[in-house]
């Protein structure tokens, strides 16, 4: 019996070419059009390169002795000394530099910002402060055993800060934040600068 052979049309042949040339040309396209999305966006990232860091110093406060079971303590006033840290990006200059903790913000415009790092005080009034918890510090009992004692709490409070950098290229802020810590330290009555909160 001879062998049948089908003949397929050239169109066909040339359609099915087409479609893969057309897959393969839409596939490389792709392929560059994400090589330059990345590239831009690296490129943006690199160029918004503002700096700003916050080192603070830690306040002590003196305590008076307590009753045991008294865990509630409300802090007095703190006052926080602030090294800044700043940069702006290339071809920017800085405009203002803003600190704030709680409810209490502190502002310097460009003529009080210094080029490399900036000083500020921060003075937090006791109405902005939450009662911290303290367990077994500076009891009677405890003293009696222990002596002279310290507490360093972390975290108490937080402060954030912010950088506005301005120029012809446009805008850049940047921002930062660093948490708080404070050192109560057991002292006489007549020494202490605060009171254990009463008991409820």
């Amino acid at each position: 019996m001879p062998s049948i052979r089908r003949k397929i049309p050239i169109s066909y042949e040339f359609s099915k070419a087409y479609r893969s040339l057309v897959v393969m040309k839409n596939g490389c396209r792709n392929t560059l059009l994400l090589s330059l999305l990345v590239a831009v966006l690296s490129l943006a990232v690199t160029a918004s390169a503002g700096e700003l860091s916050l080192s603070a110093s830690t306040p002590n406060v003196s305590v008076s002795a307590r009753p045991a079971g008294r865990n509630f303590m409300r802090l007095p006033s703190l006052r926080y000394e602030f090294v800044v840290e700043s940069h702006c990006p290339e071809g920017l200059s800085p405009e203002t530099l803003s600190l704030s903790i709680a409810d209490t913000r502190v502002t310097r415009n460009q003529e009080d910002i210094a080029y490399a790092a900036t000083s500020l005080s921060v003075d937090v009034p006791a109405s902005q402060i939450g009662p911290v918890a303290v367990e077994q510090f500076c009891t009677v009992e405890s003293i009696d055993q222990k002596g002279s004692q310290s507490l360093r709490l972390s975290s108490v409070l937080s402060a954030q800060s912010s950088l506005l950098c301005v120029g012809d290229a446009g805008n850049d802020m940047t921002y930062t934040s660093a948490s708080l810590d404070v050192v109560l330290q057991c002292e006489d009555d007549e020494e202490a600068e605060i009171e254990p909160l009463p008991r409820r």
